[in-house]
């Protein structure tokens, strides 16, 4: 059956690639494939259907956006920050740790290569300003916050990270800006927003936004992290599931 998908895999529209460790976590026994193309969720679901083993678990990588798309998709958010503030004068940026900070920094490199002016960025380690804190044990790892030069008061702040779900993140991400200031306005730029708030928050910058299923996971990748840019949709399939 396998040899037969992988003959026919140009008619269907896609590509497969066996893969063995899953970006989730390497978990012994466990099958993974990678997709990219056209792909149609039918398409995902059929082939999940028959390559699902009788036992283990598999996940199915879709590739949502590879480098080219990233930055062409970045240069267009920083563009549209930039418009939305009538210039780059008094914007700051901020990125929240970890995967917003380097998409902060590519934005930040964007404005500077169309604007010629070098905007202030800072980074922000929500950890503390969680409401789940207790829940994520005694010793929690916590990372670097550092406000912009210039500070934070009376300034446009954008607030940047790589996938907006649930909204919790940004909500907490907001109670540590006020911490260090009250800047004029706030705004919130994300690379993907994948839907399924939890709270009411909305972006004001979006560089793609995906109907995502409650078994489905978006997964940013940087360079500095990952070693290469890109935006996957991974599908998990559970033993015995």
């Amino acid at each position: 059956m396998l040899r037969s998908v992988v003959r026919n895999r140009s008619r269907c529209g896609f590509t497969l690639r066996r893969i063995e460790d899953l970006s989730m976590g390497s978990v012994s026994g466990q099958t993974g494939f990678m997709m990219s193309g056209g792909a149609s969720l039918v398409k995902l679901c059929r082939l999940a259907y028959l390559l699902a083993p009788s036992t283990g678990a598999f996940s199915l990588h879709v590739a949502i956006m590879d480098e080219r798309a990233v930055r062409r998709t970045v240069a267009r958010m920083a563009q549209e920050l930039v418009e939305h503030n009538e210039g780059p004068h008094d914007l700051a940026l901020m990125g929240i740790h970890r995967r917003g900070v380097q998409i902060a920094q590519l934005i930040q490199s964007e404005i500077e290569l169309a604007e010629s002016v070098v905007v202030p960025l800072g980074s922000l380690d929500i950890t503390l300003y969680r409401d789940d804190l207790m829940a994520i044990g005694p010793m929690p790892v916590i990372g670097e916050s550092s406000p912009p030069e210039g500070g934070v008061d009376d300034r446009a702040m954008v607030i940047i990270d790589d996938v907006l779900f649930t909204g919790r993140t940004i909500r907490a991400a907001l109670n540590e800006l006020m911490d260090w200031g009250r800047p004029s306005r706030a705004s919130l730029c994300v690379l993907v927003d994948r839907g399924g708030r939890e709270i009411p928050i909305q972006p004001n910058v979006v560089g793609k936004t995906l109907s995502v299923l409650p078994d489905q996971t978006v997964e940013v990748s940087v360079p500095d992290i990952d070693g290469r840019w890109g935006v996957d949709l991974v599908s998990l399939k559970s033993e015995g599931s």
